[in-house]
């Protein structure tokens, strides 16, 4: 998807290739050009089941609106999706981001933990929505028995956000 702003009025031409100048019969595409209402990135990325998040967004063709209301169904499973909806001024959404949902507990993200001292304490299980919004790391805090297997999963990628995580465990001691 590719939103754009035009500068003046004018004719222009749109140009549609394979990135690896790739052709042949079975390269198919559909190209869909107008002002239709689109989000392009949600904050946060999850909600536990049965919560009602406030979500931040991001897109073209909005009017206006800065945040959505979702509530995710009780009933939803964790690893399951729950679009965001809204209705705009040119109708509802053409393209949307998805809630991830989770049955931990949500933390969001405070500032300040910005190094090793200051490491947010989190109880374990949870589900911690952040932002990295500069180049310094975020710490947290957790307690692990000796012996005890967690698993550590970052959803970034693969909810849109353009982070490529690095993740390190450190001893806290």
């Amino acid at each position: 998807v590719l939103g754009y702003r035009f500068t003046r009025n004018g004719s222009y031409v749109l140009r549609l290739r394979d990135y690896e100048s790739a052709g042949g019969p079975d390269v198919h595409y559909r190209l869909n050009v107008g002002e239709f209402p689109v989000v392009t990135d949600i904050y946060p990325l999850g909600a536990r089941a049965g919560a009602t998040a406030e979500v931040e967004i991001r897109g073209f063709n909005l009017g206006g609106a800065k945040t959505a209301r979702v509530t995710v169904p009780v009933s939803a499973l964790p690893g399951a999706t729950v679009p965001v909806s809204l209705d705009t001024p040119r109708g509802p959404l053409y393209l949307t981001r998805s809630l991830d949902v989770g049955s931990d507990a949500e933390v969001s993200d405070s500032r300040g933990n910005l190094s090793t001292m200051l490491a947010r304490q989190v109880s374990v299980p949870c589900a911690i929505n952040g932002r990295l919004e500069t180049e310094q790391p975020h710490y947290y805090r957790i307690h692990a028995a000796k012996g005890q297997q967690l698993t550590i999963d970052v959803l970034a990628r693969r909810s849109g956000s353009p982070l490529d995580t690095e993740m390190e465990v450190l001893d806290a001691t």
